[in-house]
């Protein structure tokens, strides 16, 4: 299995708004960096199996949906837009 040597948490940005984003931060607890930049509210963030991805919350359409992005904040894509989501996870290959 792959070990991620990072903490993935959400929190209020109190610098900028009061929108929960997402934040990385190394298992040290350096390197603190911010990986959502939106005007929406991102929580929930789950890592995938292979820790190349995170699952994750967003209202950025209005209302909550599950987006995948790239550990590092790129790539962010709606997946699931037409049913409400509440507890998620990845399939056991990190391909779901």
């Amino acid at each position: 299995p792959y070990i991620v040597n990072h903490i993935t948490f959400s929190g209020e940005n109190s610098f900028t708004d009061s929108q929960s984003e997402i934040f990385n931060i190394d298992d040290e607890g350096f390197d603190l960096q911010r990986v959502t930049t939106t005007t929406a509210s991102e929580s929930h963030p789950v890592w995938s199996p292979n820790g190349r991805k995170i699952a994750y919350l967003s209202n950025s359409s209005g209302n909550f949906h599950l987006y995948v992005m790239d550990f590092n904040g790129s790539n962010n894509r709606r997946i699931v837009s037409s049913i409400a989501v509440g507890d998620f996870d990845w399939s056991p290959d990190g391909s779901k």
